[in-house]
């Protein structure tokens, strides 16, 4: 099961990051699921950071070229001071899922992050 994380994404700057959409689809013959998932970052005082969920979605994605082979999750809250994007994939298709990270300022996109993987 291939999960792909941001990790923290510092939100203190301003004008904050506003908003965030977040598309996922398929480059796979497979189908398969994407379960996604946005955090904010509570820092613990412990040198363990908290992440507390607010955003989850589990969405099936059927092989590419098909109806319904991507998703994406617009306007999603991004105004807290820290934050990140978690994707786990399952299925058969699992590890041919791609995804793209849009960041919003002000109504305006400002750039995309990238996420990392593991297996």
């Amino acid at each position: 099961m291939p999960i792909y994380d941001s990790e923290a994404i510092w939100n203190g700057q301003f004008p904050q990051i506003t908003s965030l959409s977040i598309c996922v689809f398929t480059t796979d013959r497979q189908p398969s699921t994407a379960a996604i998932q946005v955090y904010q970052v509570v820092p613990s005082g412990t040198g363990v950071d908290e992440k507390i969920p607010y955003v989850m979605k589990l969405v099936s994605l059927n092989p590419i070229g098909e109806p319904s082979s991507s998703y994406t999750l617009d306007n999603v809250y991004a105004g807290v001071n820290v934050f990140g994007v978690r994707i786990e994939t399952t299925g058969i298709g699992g590890s041919g899922v791609a995804f793209t990270v849009s960041v919003t300022r002000d109504h305006v996109h400002v750039e995309d992050y990238f996420l990392i993987g593991r297996l």
